[in-house]
């Protein structure tokens, strides 16, 4: 019995894992063969308490399309995964991930401000911090001033062309991580959240045995 408990813990822990890490399409109610991706995805693990924040903004991304374009929207995904580490540990059941997710078009009085904000974080991608090292030959790493050890972050960002990824901790001066520490919370700010009915999200790897796309819905993790 405990065996299938870890089991099954396991598995959860590592569909928590691949909610929190996002689909790579959503797909909105009655779209019919439209989807979204993603254009910019902020991601941060606190450290002190292992909770997870990852909040991405999403776009049309359809082919062979002139018209009829769909609403971004936002989606925020909130994992407080100590809680899962801790009953796994524990040998108590999880169910389902200590995981929420939220979707929301951006609020009509926010949208200006939030696409200004957004080209400022582009702008500032030739002042990313990335501290030389060379070669490592006894697992040698870069001498950072980290400004607050509490918290880690990636992110992720596309203009349809080109693409970036980019994984720090919080660093002195670093006026990139700072820019987008501050449109995370203006995303936030800007969510108008929606009913999730209808809504599903397409992952390289199914969550299940049986389908890639996933309704937001709890799932048995046999």
């Amino acid at each position: 019995m405990t065996t299938n408990i870890l089991t099954k813990n396991r598995r959860h822990i590592t569909i928590g894992n691949q909610i929190i890490e996002g689909p790579r399409a959503i797909f909105p109610p009655d779209s019919g063969h439209d989807w979204m991706e993603k254009d910019i995805s902020i991601y941060a693990r606190y450290l002190g308490d292992n909770r997870i924040h990852h909040i991405s903004l999403w776009s049309d991304s359809t082919m062979n399309k002139e018209n009829d374009f769909l609403k971004p929207i936002i989606r925020f995904a909130h994992w407080e995964r100590q809680n899962d580490l801790d009953k796994s540990r524990d040998k108590i059941e999880i169910t389902w991930p200590d995981i929420r997710i939220f979707l929301g078009y951006i609020k009509p009085e926010k949208f200006e401000e939030l696409n200004s904000e957004l080209i400022k974080l582009q702008q500032l991608i030739p002042k990313i911090h990335f501290a030389s090292l060379g070669i490592s030959l006894k697992r040698d790493v870069a001498e950072l001033q980290r400004s607050d050890v509490s918290v880690e972050y990636e992110i992720w960002i596309r203009n349809g062309t080109q693409s970036l990824r980019y994984y720090s901790p919080l660093i002195e001066n670093n006026v990139f991580l700072e820019k987008a520490i501050e449109l995370k919370q203006l995303l936030l700010a800007s969510m108008d959240e929606i009913d999730l009915t209808g809504w599903k999200e397409r992952y390289d790897s199914p969550l299940d045995t049986s389908s890639f796309d996933w309704d937001y819905n709890k799932i048995n993790a046999l």
